[in-house]
């Protein structure tokens, strides 16, 4: 089997030298105690991604490993100048591990994969193509599986169809690491618990073409198998995860005051029912539980409806605080657009000539003093208000969101100059965001990272 060697290292030193350019792929891998796996992996990795042709990082990410397998990814990474390591303090699971990849990511494809050499590096080609058809994200399907029946294909199949079924995205194999995601379908993904299985299902949430094509599984030969039975228990527990944020993400209330509603009509009833045994058969209040029933239903009806009420509340915070949009933008068409012409008179259609700098001219300044009528529009329309989807939700606000790129290098000077709520508007018109994860919510970083981001491309 061939593994990554000295000479293949110094093709590489040559070939690939370190730049801040963010490549094309990323290839992100979890690793946890793979040591005699990582060097024939990343030989694999190194053939596969130079057949390519396109301009790759290699990330793994050791998930507190207890073996040596640190100790090689140093190694590789001091000769592969496309190979970065993250190494977390401990063993936080293979979620954890995922997100720790995606965020440290920079490629416009980013492609997960386990590092057992079952995935085969081979694939990538091919799912790369499937993604140039158009689609968002593309999942492998270990068609031709090649692990125990009993304790994994079983177990796997009747998952993989359960979250099909919730989930609403139909794929043979949730299970296969091996998937192609485009950037932006990952932007506003966080994971939790064991939720990596589901990242299909959260980028279908915000509109991502999702599609699948199978890919090769290799028996394991090296190490030790991390899964088992055990995590059947937690993926039922997320699917319930899962069907509560598809249905009632946005709008808690609805299931907390349905469950209210219903306590309330079986206390209604059992106290209608105590009352007309009481009145028809003589039956007094102590000698049937009804009156205690009916008592109890309507508290646990009203603890329903206020836990609902709260959760409306969090679900508030939490979209206004870290300006969490409940909508997701494919493309916007048409918005860079004059939006009004007025025709001209009947017989002035002979205008004198005006050279072409002059109408640029005339143009920017028309456009700069038409932003600052509509900034200035929606500060004093906005003043009093504290809810943020108020805000950015105004007519001026939105106006100058359909100005389109064009208003980008002004919305920077207000945001330097008076700062403000301009980041959606931003977000929304180059549906970027330079925020780091942990810098959301702190609207000073938030602003550094913008103005950076436009210092970058010569708008500030």
């Amino acid at each position: 089997m061939k593994v990554y060697d000295q000479e293949v290292a110094a093709r590489r030193q040559v070939e690939s030298p370190r730049d801040e350019e963010a490549p094309e792929i990323s290839v992100f891998l979890p690793v946890y105690n793979e040591e005699p796996n990582l060097l024939p992996l990343h030989a694999k990795l190194d053939d596969a991604l130079t057949r390519l042709g396109r301009s790759a990082e290699i990330i793994y990410v050791d998930d507190g490993s207890s073996d040596g397998s640190l100790k090689v990814l140093r190694e590789v990474a001091e000769r592969d100048p496309r190979v970065r390591v993250v190494a977390l303090k401990r063993n936080y699971g293979q979620t954890a591990a995922m997100a720790a990849g995606i965020d440290a990511a920079h490629g416009d494809v980013l492609i997960p994969m386990d590092a057992d050499l079952q995935n085969d590096p081979a694939d990538i080609i091919r799912l790369l193509d499937k993604l140039d058809e158009g689609y968002d994200v593309v999942s492998g399907w270990r068609k031709n599986r090649q692990d125990k029946l009993i304790t994994r294909k079983i177990p796997s199949m009747i998952a993989n169809r359960l979250i099909s079924w919730i989930g609403g995205v139909p794929l043979h194999d949730y299970g296969c690491s091996l998937k192609a995601y485009r950037r932006e379908a990952l932007q506003d993904v966080r994971l939790y618990g064991e939720m990596h299985r589901f990242i299909p299902i959260y980028a279908s949430w915000v509109g991502a073409r999702v599609s699948e094509i199978p890919v090769e599984h290799h028996p394991r030969t090296m190490g030790k198998s991390k899964y088992g039975l055990s995590r059947t228990l937690k993926v039922v527990f997320d699917l319930m995860t899962i069907k509560f944020m598809a249905c009632y993400q946005t709008k808690p209330i609805y299931v907390f005051g349905s469950f209210g509603m219903l306590a309330f009509f079986v206390s209604v009833v059992a106290g209608l029912y105590a009352v007309f045994l009481k009145l028809f058969h003589k039956a007094d209040f102590v000698q049937t539980p009804l009156p205690i029933l009916a008592i109890v239903m309507f508290a646990v009806g009203i603890q329903f409806l206020l836990m609902g009420l709260l959760a409306e509340m969090l679900v508030r915070t939490y979209h206004e605080s870290q300006e969490k949009s409940i909508y997701a933008v494919r493309e916007r068409i048409g918005f860079d657009k004059v939006r009004a012409v007025v025709m001209p008179k009947q017989g002035s259609f002979t205008q004198p000539r005006i050279d072409e700098q002059s109408r640029t001219n005339a143009a920017d300044q028309s456009l700069e003093q038409e932003f600052l009528d509509l900034a200035d529009q929606w500060r004093r329309e906005t003043m009093m208000m504290s809810s943020s989807s108020d805000i950015v939700a105004n007519p001026a606000y939105q106006q100058i969101i359909g100005m389109g790129e064009k208003a980008i290098p002004l919305i920077l000077r207000e945001l330097q100059q008076t700062g403000g709520h301009w980041f959606w508007a931003l977000r929304a018109i180059t549906r970027k965001n330079p925020v780091k994860p942990e810098d959301k919510g702190n609207l000073k970083r938030m602003a550094q990272a913008w103005l950076e981001w436009g210092r970058r491309r010569g708008h500030v």
